[in-house]
């Protein structure tokens, strides 16, 4: 499953394989994805970003949110629990 966010700040590209392989590229900075960055990523962001993927996921569904409000530290403990379940496509 993959997520293309963008705000005014943000651009990003997340992508989450079932072999639970991972991609997060910040698109202003890298816009032909060169460089994945999740091994450096903001461990908050990849927690927001795993949960939505999760949430995607188990509805099927397409969801707006403002970004900077799902980075508002009063979600941590609701994203540091999110799991992601892989369903094999």
């Amino acid at each position: 499953m993959a997520l293309r966010l963008i705000s005014q700040k943000h651009d990003l590209h997340y992508s989450v394989w079932w072999t639970h392989e991972h991609e997060f590229y910040d698109m202003k900075a890298d816009p032909y994805q060169l460089t994945n960055k999740y091994s450096t990523a903001d461990r908050k962001l990849l927690d927001r970003l795993d949960a939505l993927v999760a949430v995607l996921q188990g509805r099927g569904m397409q969801v707006s949110l403002a970004l900077d409000d799902a980075l508002d530290a009063k979600h941590d403990a609701l994203y540091s629990t999110a799991k992601i379940p892989l369903q094999k496509l």
